[in-house]
């Protein structure tokens, strides 16, 4: 392995550490750790196995070559000794473009080449990825014009066929087509420098600054620099320095400008009105007295979801998470109850329930409003409900990035999203959730619910909660 090829690893290892990508951790190191047990050879040694192995005007045999459908590493397992020249020319085909994020068809092709190089390929992760394009396609995330458009759509194809198969899970996709998608692929790569941006705005945003955080997010920084990996033709270049040095002092603030935007990048000048947190219309300036004079959107919730939620302004977002059988159904159905009968329409979509005997249970037991509206999957236009609830965003395979997308093309919907969560108890999928939500609801073991975020902190008991509901509505 080359120095370049080493470098290029290490960054996508950083790369893949922040975004928490534990798969594509695991295989990055095991390709380091691999170079790094392999002996060196003198180019003395290696021309004279070359002259030994290859005698003049034989034909060199085609190596095999093992790919690794990770995207910005796909020179990662060619061997330099035996590669013909033909496996070069192929295995450098495209130079990856740098972006601030990978686009929904290269993600999607990448997740497929994943699934395809995976030994152990179930109908449900099948059905996930299948999921997924439709949703994309639903929300117009990917158009029939785009670069990769067609192969999407194979894709789409592929998977419905070997969904519908009655054998056993596999995927037959032709050895010359992988290799195409393969390159697809590897056609973006992630900026390392917005992946240590966004960790830092994390950071900022953060109700608690822990300094070892802090610390080894400025040692990554701080090598990356020294490095090379982030250069000075990099669009972010000075910011890491600036961040670099905010996060040596031990003090995270954010000003104005760091403010902008979801992600704290520089937006383009515009001449449409400024809307706050909550779609409010406000000018670009005000000053305190203003700031404090605004009338927020306050639905006015009372009772027991007042005291457990607060004031909460409309429209707003929330997530909700904790293991099974603590209540968090009883939870998601009681709320959603509470604001069909006083605030507006809801939707609620049970993608794991839906149609199942325990939801029905459930449904008449409590009693719920009639006008809730039950689905499996969310519709690409859901402007036309007050409240949207996600149970869950997991199996969905919605995105703390999709959150943007969501609020934009539906600007008075609030959303609360459910997550699965793993055997300790954490939610599933990235720590930005927790960011870009307004309440954060989680359940326990003692059937409790703890609530934290914009509008205060609370407790509930679910399970004392629902009697009373029970009491109220039933009969």
């Amino acid at each position: 392995m080359t120095q370049a090829e080493k470098k290029q690893l290490e960054i996508a290892l950083a790369e893949a550490k922040a975004e928490g990508n534990t798969a594509d951790v695991e295989m990055i190191e095991s390709f380091l750790k691999e170079a790094k047990q392999s002996p060196k050879k003198s180019l003395k040694e290696k021309k004279a196995g070359r002259k030994k192995n290859i005698p003049t005007r034989q034909k060199r045999s085609k190596p095999e070559v093992k790919s690794t459908a990770l995207v910005p590493i796909r020179q990662a397992a060619k061997s330099k000794t035996n590669a013909s020249a033909k496996t070069k020319a192929k295995s450098s085909k495209r130079q990856a473009a740098s972006v601030n994020s990978i686009s929904p068809q290269v993600r999607l092709i990448k997740r497929f080449v994943t699934l395809m190089n995976s030994k152990d390929k179930s109908t449900r992760s099948l059905e996930n990825l299948l999921i997924a394009i439709k949703k994309d396609l639903a929300n117009g995330k990917i158009k029939k014009n785009d670069a990769y458009a067609a192969q999407i759509m194979e894709i789409q194809k592929t998977l419905v066929k070997a969904l519908n198969a009655n054998t056993s899970v596999s995927i037959q996709v032709n050895p010359n087509d992988l290799e195409n998608l393969k390159d697809m692929a590897s056609s973006e790569k992630r900026l390392l420098s917005v992946t240590y941006l966004n960790s830092y705005l994390n950071l900022a945003r953060s109700d608690k600054q822990e300094p070892s955080k802090m610390k080894a997010l400025a040692k990554k920084i701080g090598n990356a620099l020294e490095q090379g990996f982030i250069q000075r033709t990099d669009p972010y270049f000075a910011e890491m320095k600036k961040i670099f040095g905010k996060l040596n002092s031990g003090k995270i603030t954010l000003d104005a400008e760091g403010l902008t935007g979801l992600t704290g990048f520089k937006r383009k000048k515009t001449k449409a009105k400024n809307k706050g947190l909550h779609g409010i219309e406000t000018p670009e300036e005000m000053s305190v007295l203003d700031l404090e004079n605004m009338e927020l959107n306050g639905l006015g919730f009372s009772g027991e979801f007042g005291n457990f939620l607060g004031d909460v302004a409309a429209p707003f977002t929330a997530v909700v998470y904790g293991k099974p059988k603590t209540g968090k159904t009883y939870w998601n159905l009681m709320f959603a109850d509470y604001l069909s009968r006083n605030f507006g329409k809801v939707l609620y979509v049970s993608a794991e329930e839906y149609g199942s005997p325990t939801l029905i249970a459930k449904l008449k037991e409590m009693t719920l409003d009639k006008k809730i509206i039950f689905r499996k999957t969310l519709p690409a236009d859901v402007s036309k409900y007050d409240f949207v609830f996600v149970d869950s965003a997991t199996v969905l395979e919605i995105e703390p990035i999709d959150i943007a997308d969501l609020k934009k093309t539906n600007p008075n919907t609030s959303f609360i999203f459910v997550l699965q969560v793993t055997k300790d108890g954490n939610f599933r999928g990235s720590q930005e959730w927790t960011h870009n939500v307004d309440i954060i609801v989680i359940t326990n073991d003692r059937g409790e619910a703890t609530s934290k975020g914009r509008y205060g902190f609370g407790t509930m008991d679910i399970f004392e909660t629902l009697k009373s509901y029970q009491r109220a509505y039933v009969g």
